[in-house]
């Protein structure tokens, strides 16, 4: 009778090694992807459809709103941009995520520079500057990009302003300095070595 007690013991035991381990993969498969979600006002059409890149091959999915509202998975070991296409690919927004993050994104189709992007220091730190500097004029622009280069320079929002605000925009000698200010991890990203190809194309 003792052994029979000792026996279901380990039994039960086994089952609960098992189960642990079951849902120790289960935690680890979730953090292998990243999810973007959001609720977008204003939309005519309801697909919403998601560039990303597996293997240096770009990959285009497509979702559907239901109500504003949409949600997005997949996969990406380091921090990538996934641009999101709306209303038939005229407007779009792009975001920066990897595994394990959830973006979040919210605002008004027709006004795709204002959408409020979340969840990690790229996206909180490019949405804070094109909230700060809606109504700002080029000029000032220009000097708060530097700005905002040099106090984050190894960000990849630095590399975001670099592009969308500085280049064609301010002088060559401006963009090379910020250029330099770079350090790693930005200085790592494929998008650093792309704005020093285009500089080098200018002179």
């Amino acid at each position: 009778m003792l052994t029979f007690v000792v026996d279901i013991s380990m039994k039960t035991r086994h089952v609960h090694i098992i189960l642990l381990c079951i849902l120790l993969l289960a935690g680890c498969k979730e953090k292998e992807e990243f999810v973007v979600e959001g609720r977008i006002a204003g939309a005519t059409n309801p697909t919403v459809c998601f560039v990303t890149r597996h293997d240096s091959t770009p990959r285009i999915e497509t979702v559907y709103m239901k109500e504003g509202r949409f949600r997005f998975t997949a996969s990406s070991k380091s921090l990538q941009p996934v641009i999101i296409y709306f209303e038939r690919g005229t407007n779009w927004v792009t975001v920066w995520a990897q595994n394990g993050q959830t973006i979040t994104l919210y605002g008004d189709v027709n006004d795709p520079e204002q959408i409020r992007i979340r969840g990690n220091q790229v996206n909180n730190l490019l949405t804070d500057f094109k909230q700060e500097h809606k109504n700002t004029t080029d000029t000032a622009l220009v000097a708060d990009a530097e700005d905002f280069v040099k106090n984050h320079p190894t960000s990849i929002a630095s590399l975001v302003v670099i592009q969308d605000y500085l280049l064609g925009n301010a002088p060559e000698e401006t963009v090379e300095a910020c250029l330099n200010w770079i350090q790693s991890p930005a200085k790592d990203d494929p998008l650093y070595q792309r704005l020093c190809d285009e500089i080098l194309q200018l002179e």
